[in-house]
């Protein structure tokens, strides 16, 4: 099998070079704008040849066999690309102002050779027995999602170039249209404009504080704005979270679903909260010891997704020995998954116990968040979930009151929004009693 010549073209790839020497700029424009580039060739003197057709071409000349030997001459590697007589030889192979079919042959077979190179590493992991196992497979999904096109492509932009984007983004703002996606919470959304795309939210909280609920309900709402969405919930199993949602979205009881004691009148409820959820544009995965390389191959699998949520970090598996290693590496993963896609990603965390062990109202703050100070690095947004109620259950005057503590916002304002929590329903809503306007702070 060593002895296997790697697929590749070699006439098909001398026919793009004579196409791109030959007079006529409109013909390496083509090619350029193909994609074409130099991993696409394979013979070695082909791949310097491109190189220096490449080179000639951003600095604004046109290429032809004078300006390539000039090129090659200047680097030293005219001789290693057989000299001028092969450069000649170029010119008598075929040639074509459409470059497009004989691009596509040439990305097939770079095709075949990025499967051969990922494959021959997926072996080579395998059976390195210094690597973790969940590693061998982390590294194997990084490599075949490598070999399909990876992350967009990018380049770095002019600044007349963002221009239009800037002011297309603007008659949306004065016309009232954000470009985030409503949370479905007023307060939330008229401090933050929604969750914003390529932006990585951290939600937050003490267990049994209510962050699944609020993070389901940020999903619901916006399913419901027509916003395709994923829950991804390591945690619990997809049946229990529906039936989360039908019982929040039915307002019944879980405890009493559950327990059978549901009353016959209200059954009616689930019919209709059926046909407020069942036509959503959202999905539940309960995918268990989830990577970052799993979420990733099953947004580049997905038709569309406007965002995603992930219940919750510290369950996640990734690589790292120590704890806040790992944690470390699965929120950097997370917040490239929001750029790479350029959708808000959602994703819950826990707080430490030190919340619990501060005196006072206990409200939690950035030092609190469990495993990493990256979390708090790479998020753009970090929200608390907060009752007052958890920790003071005696006063009654905190009965039902919540609050989201905005604690970091990159490009806006820190503070806090009221919330209704109905405990029966294990869901939280927006207020209907007079709490006080919550005030803000700049955090820009």
């Amino acid at each position: 099998m060593n002895d296997r010549v790697m697929p590749h073209a070699d006439d098909t790839e001398r026919s793009v070079l004579c196409s791109c020497i030959l007079p006529g700029r409109s013909i390496v424009a083509s090619a350029m704008n193909t994609g074409i580039n130099v991993d696409d060739f394979y013979i070695g003197p082909h791949r310097m040849i491109w190189m220096a057709i490449a080179s000639i071409w951003d600095n604004g000349d046109d290429p032809d066999i004078e300006t390539v030997v000039d090129h090659l001459l200047s680097q030293g590697q005219l001789d290693q690309c057989g000299g001028t007589p092969y450069l000649s030889s170029l010119l008598g192979a075929s040639s074509s102002p459409n470059l497009g079919p004989w691009v596509t042959i040439l990305k097939q077979y770079t095709l075949r050779r990025k499967m051969i190179a990922a494959g021959t590493h997926m072996v080579e992991n395998a059976y390195n027995y210094e690597i973790s196992t969940a590693e061998v497979e982390q590294r194997a999904e990084e490599a075949i999602y490598e070999m399909s096109g990876g992350a967009k492509a990018s380049r770095p932009k002019y600044l007349k170039e963002l221009l239009p984007e800037f002011f297309e983004r603007v008659k949306g703002y004065m016309s009232g249209v954000s470009m985030g996606i409503k949370s479905g919470f007023s307060g939330i959304d008229q401090s933050t404009g929604g969750f914003m795309p390529s932006d990585m939210i951290v939600l937050a909280g003490r267990p049994s504080m209510g962050k699944s609920s609020a993070a389901l309900s940020f999903g619901i709402n916006a399913a419901q704005a027509a916003k395709n969405v994923i829950f991804f919930s390591i945690e619990t199993i997809r049946s229990q979270i529906f039936e989360r949602a039908m019982c929040m979205q039915a307002g019944i009881e879980m405890a009493k679903l559950r327990a059978g004691t549901v009353p016959q009148r209200d059954l009616p409820a689930f019919d209709a909260a059926s046909g407020q959820l069942g036509d959503l544009p959202m999905r539940i995965d309960d995918t268990p010891a989830l990577t970052v390389s799993q979420i990733r191959s099953t947004l580049m699998r997905a038709s569309a997704v406007d965002m995603i949520i992930v219940d919750y970090l510290q369950l996640m598996e990734g690589p790292g020995t120590a704890g806040n290693e790992k944690v470390e590496n699965l929120a950097r993963g997370l917040k490239t998954i929001a750029k790479e896609f350029d959708i808000p990603v959602i994703v819950l965390s826990q707080l430490s116990r030190a919340v619990e062990q501060r005196g006072g109202d206990k409200e939690p703050v950035l030092s609190d968040l469990r495993g990493s100070g990256s979390i708090e690095q790479d998020a753009d947004v970090v929200m608390f979930v907060y009752r007052k109620e958890y920790y003071f259950r005696d006063d009654e005057s905190l009965k039902g009151k919540g609050k989201i503590i905005i604690a970091k916002q990159r490009n806006g304002p820190t503070g806090w929004v009221a919330l209704e929590w109905q405990a029966a329903f294990a869901r939280f809503v927006n207020p209907k009693y007079g709490e006080p306007t919550p005030g803000w702070e700049d955090d820009v």
